[in-house]
């Protein structure tokens, strides 16, 4: 190569197609297949779970062995849920509130959930105990007229002057004269009273309904408690959120949310239910030992509430016994008007 001269370009010649020849042949890339769909919610579903509604996907052609081992896992995860959420529910005054409110929830039962779990089962064994009688209940006592009175005048005048008052078995409040009639007896008779008795006009027709009610209620009491059973569920959440709104007005100053005292006060009537529930058990059991631990635990009640007071919201035995006493007499003033509505809910409604 001279000097000064460039250098030549070693560049490849490409080789120009000739007329006639036959492209090389394109492999074919076929497209990527669609996501799966959720079968609850239809959105886009990434792994076993949807992430939009939570449902997990489960193939319809398994074999035998693997749903019954999904179907035992799915039975202990929950055994599991609700042993790690009664335990401390029954011995840990005020725990569950707290491991809520520090995000701890996912291996205990939701709060809600638990409570309606647990205050259907009370209700039921209520109404259980209540219509066979294994649970003691109110009785109609009654003192009769004087025999001179009775002598030539008729029957509605002698029933008129008859005593009546509800009392329960055992009560020895009456003098030896009074005696428990006989179930059917004082049912019918006072229904029979009821319905003798003229209408009154200045009452109003509400009266009038509860009347019939009660006459009903003599002669069919099942059907009362049944009703009173289904209304007391109905009240407790209108009572809950207001006891809740106690509370947030008694612990105004820790600026605690409206949402945490309700949690708390689920809680806490969870603990309630569940004990009123094995108290209930333990009456249909009629088992005299088991009948003093009842009696035992509905002492409890208190205690406990008051401890989970104190561990929740933080203050000294001081101030949470006079918070804890206020509570009280407004719970009072919430419950009573809830339970003279719920009587004449299944009165005017039976």
């Amino acid at each position: 190569m001279k000097r000064g001269a460039m250098p030549k370009s070693r560049s490849r010649k490409r080789a120009r197609p000739t007329v006639g020849s036959v492209p090389a042949a394109v492999p074919h890339i076929r497209p990527p297949a669609p996501p799966p769909s959720c079968r609850n919610c239809g959105r886009e579903r990434i792994g076993p779970y949807c992430s939009h509604c939570g449902q997990e996907h489960i193939e319809d052609q398994r074999p035998g062995r693997r749903l019954l081992r999904e179907w035992f896992r799915d039975e202990f995860q929950f055994n599991s849920r609700v042993t790690r959420t009664v335990v401390p529910l029954l011995f840990r005054p005020g725990a569950l509130t707290l491991e809520y409110l520090a995000g701890r929830r996912q291996r205990y039962l939701p709060p809600l959930r638990m409570y309606v779990f647990i205050s259907v089962a009370m209700f039921a064994l209520l109404a259980a105990g209540a219509g066979n009688g294994r649970i003691p209940g109110p009785g109609i006592r009654h003192r009769p007229a004087p025999a001179s009175a009775g002598n030539g005048q008729p029957a509605d005048s002698a029933l008129k002057r008859t005593s009546w008052h509800i009392g329960f078995e055992g009560d020895t409040a009456g003098t030896g004269a009074d005696h428990i009639l006989p179930e059917g007896a004082a049912r019918e008779s006072l229904a029979a009273a009821l319905e003798r008795e003229a209408p009154d006009d200045k009452q109003g027709a509400i009266a009038g309904r509860m009347r019939e009610g009660l006459v009903r209620t003599m002669r069919d009491p099942k059907a009362f408690v049944t009703a009173a059973v289904g209304h007391s569920g109905q009240a407790m959440f209108i009572v809950m959120p207001l006891v809740a709104l106690l509370l947030k007005l008694l612990y105004l100053r820790r600026k605690r949310r409206y949402l945490e005292h309700l949690i708390f006060t689920l809680h806490v009537h969870a603990f309630v239910f569940l004990v009123l529930a094995l108290a209930l058990g333990t009456a249909l059991i009629a088992w005299p030992p088991l009948a003093a631990v009842a009696r035992w635990l509905l002492w409890s009640i208190p205690v406990y509430a008051f401890i989970a007071i104190r561990r929740v919201y933080g203050q000294g035995p001081a101030k949470t016994l006079v918070k804890f006493c206020l509570l009280g007499i407004g719970y009072a003033f919430l419950l009573i008007p809830a339970l003279v509505a719920v009587v004449m809910a299944s009165l005017l409604w039976l």
